[in-house]
């Protein structure tokens, strides 16, 4: 399985605990899951978990989105005896998995990157490797890397700032677009880094983070791992504070020398996701 691990199985319990049996899985949740090449037929189905109690007894671990299918798988005396947890607690970190039912399809992306991430921590708290095994990543770079806590990323959240998001794409159907406008909302001044084009949103677009004409707080980076050193390396000539690599993105050479210059160094996350889990209430 993804990064580099054998010897853990992760098997899906049912789209949720409570779902009603035979309801029809939502077309939002067949075209995320389509993003990572899972097809679901538009005939496929949940699976009422009360009703299909058995996928309970072959688990040495029960993870959960939020504390409320906690509390009821906790109830099921198929799992008398088992670590039932939130993903959020097996992945050593505090609020739930927002549950994306009755959103849209952003919401639905949201959630997924938010399980993946906090699914890839979990199997490394819970199931360390055998002894001999070192944990990576699947593009094989060991897993050295701490994210500041949950009370220093929501500090950085909070505190409107001026975000330069470096690969930042004029097609409003793309994350970093989406992204960009989010952080809109939550307060933040955005300026687009493209050099592609000259205006985002209405907003004028700088061809590099050497050429903005103003101070930056903030460097949120949408390209690929293998540019990360040469951004990193702007993001301190030009004195930001921050510099967050998005999810996906990662390379602790580059958060290294972040750190080493001083800088605050988010890694394999998104602002978004991160705000909706620690700080939003909607």
């Amino acid at each position: 399985m993804e990064r580099g691990r054998d010897d853990v199985v992760v098997a899906s319990g049912g789209i949720a605990p409570y779902a009603r049996d035979s309801s029809l899985v939502s077309m939002d949740a067949r075209l995320v899951l389509r993003d990572d090449a899972i097809e679901i037929s538009p005939e496929a189905t949940a699976c009422d978990l009360k009703r299909h109690r058995d996928r309970l007894l072959e688990a040495d671990v029960i993870v959960t989105m939020t504390t409320e299918q906690k509390r009821m798988v906790t109830t099921f005396s198929e799992s008398d005896g088992k670590d039932v947890l939130t993903l959020a607690e097996a992945a050593g970190e505090t609020g739930d998995v927002e549950d994306p039912a009755g959103r849209d399809e952003d919401c639905y992306r949201a959630c997924r990157d938010q399980i993946r991430r906090c699914l890839a921590k979990a199997i490394d708290r819970l199931a360390p490797p055998p002894r001999g095994v070192k944990a990576s990543r699947s593009d094989g770079g060991q897993m050295r890397f701490d994210n500041p806590s949950d009370d220093e990323i929501r500090e950085i959240l909070t505190e409107p700032m001026t975000v330069a998001v470096v690969g930042c794409s004029p097609d409003s159907t793309r994350d970093s677009y989406k992204v960009a406008r989010a952080l809109q909302t939550m307060g933040h001044k955005v300026i687009p880094v493209n050099p592609q084009v000259s205006r985002i949103a209405g907003v004028r677009c700088y061809g590099s983070l050497r050429h903005i004409e103003e101070p930056v707080t903030m460097v949120d980076v949408f390209r690929r791992s293998e540019f990360a050193p040469g951004i990193v390396d702007d993001a301190i000539a030009i004195a930001a504070r921050i510099v967050w690599l998005q999810l996906g993105v990662v390379h602790e050479e580059a958060a290294a020398r972040a750190r080493e210059a001083g800088l605050t160094v988010v890694m394999d996350r998104c602002p978004v996701v991160e705000y909706r889990r620690l700080v939003s209430v909607d």
